[in-house]
C-alpha cells in the first residue's frame, strides 16, 4: 500500500499509461487507419454529391470513353472535373488514381456509381415504405405505357395519409416489365409486388384508381374485379382526369356539327403549322400578346380549351393571314386553296357560335381538370368539382341567345347558312320536322342542345360513382347532424367496413363535433365549410388521436382512398426522360432507382440521401 501511494509508482504509472496511449505503435496504427477513413470519406461525399445533382434532374451518367481529360467521358465524370477546379482535395485524388485502371480503388467509375444510385434508391424506397406502414390504410394505382425500347412499364402509385404532417401524398414506387395486358395478369403483378418485394399488407389496401381501360376497370375480368375478389374493401373509383375527358369527347361525339368544328381547329392549327413561311405569315398579323394556334390532342381534354381560346383571342389575325396567303399571287395554288376554304369555315355563323360555346366550357372544364389533378384533392372534393360542372352546364343551355349574340357582334353581316336540298334515302325518316326549320331553330335543335345534352347527361353518370362513395363519409363534416343522422351515417360504414367500424362510432363523432366547435383554430362562420382534410387536421395538429381513436382511423381512411391517377402520369415524363433514345439500353434496376431519386417523384428523403450515406 506504501508503495502504491508513493509519488515514484504514481509517477511511473502515469508515464507509462501516457506513452501506451501515444507513444505505442498501434495508436500510430490506428491514426493512419482513421486518416485513411476520413480521406475516402472526403472521396464519397462528392462523388455521392454528383450522383445526387444529376439523378434529380434526369440526366445521363455515361459517355464514351470512361477516362477523366476526354471531352466525350460524359456527364458524371464531367461534373467531377468541374467541381475539381474549385476542389483541391479532389483535383489531388483524380491526378493521383483517376485514370488508374480496373484493380485500383478511386470510387469514381462507372461500378460504383451504379451501386450508390441503387443504394440511395433503396434508403428512399424504405423510407417510403416505413412511412406507408405507419399510416396503415392505403389505395394505389396503375398505368402503362410503352418506352423507348418497346418495353411495356408498369408504373405503381400508392397513397396514404404521410404520418409527418398529416397530408394525403402520392408516391412512387416502380416500374414493372409487362407480359401481359390482362386484368389478372396485372393484378397478380401489382399484389405480388406489394405483398412479397414491399412486405405491405395487403389487407389495408382501401382502394384502387385506374383509368377506364376495359382491362382495367372490366366488370368481369377487369385488374379492378380481381383485386376485390383478393381484398373486398379495395373500393375501385374511375380516375377522375380520365373521366372528364370521356364526358367531353362523349359530347363532340354525339354531334357531326360538333366533329366538323373541331376538325377546322386542328385544320388550322396544321395549315399553318407545317410551313415556316406561313406562320411567319401569320405572327405578322398577331399582336404581342397574341395566342398562336394549339393542336389538340385525344388524351388531353384541355388541348382543347387550349386550342379554342387562342383562335377565339386571335381571330382577327388568322383571318387577315389567311386572307393574305389567298390573295398572294407568289404562293402555290394549293395554299391559296387551302386558304380560302378555312376562310370560308371560319366567316361561317355556326362556326363563330362554337367557337364562343367551346371557349365558355372549355375554359371551365380546364379549370376543373387542373385541380383534379391535384395529389392532395380527395374524393369528397371530386364530387364537389363534378356537381359543380354539372350546375355550370345545366345553366349554360339556356346561354344560347347569349352565344349567338356574341357571334353577331363579330360577324354582324352574316346570318346561319341555308340548308341546301338533300336527295332523300330509303333509310330517311319521312316525317323528320327539323327539315322544315328555320336555320336557327334547326342548329339549335339538332347541334346546340344535343352538346349540352350529352354533356349533362354524361357528366352525371360519371360523377354518380364519387357521389356513391362519398356520401358514405359526408355525415362526418356535419357538424350539426343529429344523432339520427350520424346514426345511419355510422351503420352505412359499418356495412362497407365491417372490420374497422362499429356502432361505437357514433358517440365518438358526436364528441368529436363538440370538440371541433371549441376548436379555437375554426370560428363558428366556419364550421359548414370544414372538409374531411380540415377535421383531420384537428387531430392531428392537436394530437387528440387517442382521444378520438375511430374518427381518426375512419378519416385516414377516407384521405388515404385516390381519386385520379395523374401521379402515373407523372411518372411517365420522367420515364421518357431518364429512358430516352439515347439511353435505351438501360437496365430495369437502374431504371427504377433514377425514377425513385426523381423529383417528380416527390420523395423528400431524396435531398437527405447524402446524409444517410455515413
Amino acid at each position: 500500500i506504501l508503495h502504491e501511494n508513493s509519488v515514484d509508482h504514481r509517477t511511473a504509472s502515469v508515464t507509462y499509461l501516457t506513452r501506451k496511449r501515444v507513444s505505442t505503435i498501434d495508436c500510430q496504427l490506428a491514426e493512419q487507419i482513421n486518416n485513411k477513413r476520413q480521406y475516402w470519406k472526403n472521396v464519397l461525399e462528392r462523388v455521392v454529391a454528383v450522383i445526387i445533382t444529376m439523378a434529380v434532374r434526369g440526366l445521363p451518367f455515361r459517355g464514351d470513353k470512361e477516362t477523366f481529360g476526354s471531352p466525350h467521358n460524359g456527364n458524371f465524370l464531367g461534373l467531377l472535373e468541374l467541381t475539381a477546379k474549385f476542389d483541391p482535395f479532389l483535383a489531388s485524388h483524380i491526378k493521383k488514381i483517376g485514370n488508374n485502371g480496373s484493380g485500383v480503388t478511386s470510387y469514381l467509375s462507372k461500378t460504383i456509381c451504379d451501386e450508390f444510385i441503387q443504394i440511395m434508391a433503396h434508403k428512399v424506397r424504405d423510407s417510403i415504405l416505413d412511412d406507408l406502414r405507419t399510416a396503415g390504410y392505403f389505395s394505389f394505382s396503375v398505368d402503362s405505357t410503352p418506352d423507348r425500347s418497346h418495353i411495356d412499364q408498369l408504373t405503381v402509385i400508392v397513397r396514404y395519409v404521410s404520418p409527418d404532417d398529416g397530408l394525403p401524398i402520392e408516391r412512387f414506387l416502380t416500374f414493372l416489365e409487362m407480359g401481359s395486358h390482362t386484368g389478372e395478369s396485372m393484378a397478380k403483378m401489382v399484389h405480388n409486388y406489394l405483398t412479397n418485394e414491399c412486405k405491405i399488407d395487403f389487407s389495408k389496401c382501401r382502394g384502387q384508381s385506374y383509368d377506364n381501360a376495359a382491362n382495367m376497370s372490366g366488370k368481369y375480368k377487369g385488374m379492378q374485379e380481381i383485386i376485390l375478389k383478393i381484398n373486398k374493401y379495395a373500393m375501385y373509383i374511375p380516375c377522375a382526369g380520365h373521366s372528364l375527358n370521356l364526358v367531353g369527347r362523349a359530347s363532340v361525339d354525339c354531334c357531326l356539327d360538333a366533329v366538323n368544328f373541331f376538325g377546322i381547329v386542328q385544320e388550322i392549327y396544321n395549315f399553318f403549322s407545317s410551313s415556316t413561311h406561313r406562320w411567319a405569315v401569320l405572327l405578322s398579323f398577331f399582336k404581342d400578346d397574341s395566342k398562336v394556334p394549339k393542336s389538340l390532342s385525344k388524351t388531353r381534354w384541355e388541348a382543347h380549351s387550349m386550342a379554342t381560346s387562342a383562335i377565339l383571342d386571335s381571330y382577327d389575325g388568322i383571318i387577315s393571314a389567311l386572307h393574305q396567303l389567298h390573295i398572294d399571287t407568289t404562293e402555290k395554288g394549293e395554299t391559296r386553296n387551302q386558304a380560302i376554304n378555312i376562310l370560308n369555315k371560319m366567316e361561317e355563323f355556326e362556326f363563330m357560335v362554337m367557337l364562343y360555346l367551346w371557349s365558355y366550357l372549355l375554359d371551365e372544364f380546364h379549370k376543373t381538370s387542373q385541380s383534379l389533378q391535384d395529389p392532395q384533392i380527395s374524393l369528397d372534393v371530386c364530387r364537389k368539382l363534378y356537381a359543380s360542372l354539372s350546375d355550370f352546364v345545366k345553366v349554360s343551355r339556356d346561354m344560347f341567345d347569349h352565344f349567338e349574340e356574341k357571334a353577331k357582334e363579330k360577324l354582324p353581316d352574316v346570318d346561319y347558312k341555308k340548308s341546301r336540298y338533300r336527295r332523300r334515302h330509303i333509310n330517311d325518316d319521312e316525317d323528320d320536322a327539323s327539315e322544315n326549320l328555320e336555320p336557327r331553330d334547326k342548329f339549335r335543335i339538332k347541334t346546340f342542345i344535343p352538346v349540352m345534352d350529352a354533356l349533362e347527361s354524361s357528366l352525371a353518370q360519371r360523377a354518380s360513382v364519387y357521389n356513391d362513395a362519398a356520401k358514405k363519409f359526408s355525415f362526418l363534416t356535419k357538424l350539426e347532424a343529429t344523432e339520427e343522422e350520424i346514426r345511419e351515417g355510422v351503420s352505412a360504414l359499418c356495412q362497407t367496413y365491417p372490420e374497422d367500424v362499429d356502432m361505437n362510432l357514433v358517440g365518438e363523432v358526436k364528441h368529436f363535433h363538440q370538440y371541433v366547435r371549441h376548436s379555437q383554430a375554426y370560428g363558428s362562420a366556419e364550421h359548414d365549410s370544414l372538409t374531411h382534410q380540415d377535421l383531420y387536421r384537428v387531430i392531428f395538429n392537436d394530437r387528440v388521436q387517442s382521444a378520438f381513436p375511430n374518427v381518426e382511423a375512419i378519416l385516414r381512411l377516407f384521405l388515404s382512398m385516390m381519386v385520379a391517377n395523374c401521379s402515373g402520369e407523372r411518372s411517365f415524363s420522367q420515364l421518357k426522360r431518364i429512358k430516352n433514345e439515347f439511353r435505351t439500353t438501360m437496365t430495369q434496376d437502374k431504371l427504377c432507382s433514377l425514377s425513385l431519386m426523381f423529383p417528380q417523384s416527390h420523395v423528400p428523403s431524396v435531398s437527405c440521401s447524402l446524409s444517410l450515406m455515413f
